[in-house]
């Protein structure tokens, strides 16, 4: 409890210290990359690589490898 709550605090005078330099949008996709982006990559490569291996589920794989892209810039524009 104590020790979530010293984590919190750190988190909270960061995200204060990087406010006041402008450097939350930065710090904010290092977060995601880091917490979100690289997992789900990692899980996307690993399903892929298995639906690739049937033949039915080709497509189902390649599309795994196309969502990786997104993943990594969810922001970036993309043609459809």
């Amino acid at each position: 409890m104590l020790g979530g709550l010293i984590i919190f605090i750190l988190i909270v005078t960061l995200l204060v210290i990087c406010f006041s330099l402008r450097l939350v949008g930065g710090l904010i996709k290092l977060l995601f990359f880091l917490l979100l982006g690289l997992p789900l990559a990692i899980v996307l490569t690993v399903f892929g690589t298995l639906l690739c291996c049937t033949i039915i589920c080709i497509p189902l794989g390649l599309a795994c490898f196309k969502l990786i892209g997104w993943v990594f810039s969810p922001l970036r524009a993309r043609p459809c």
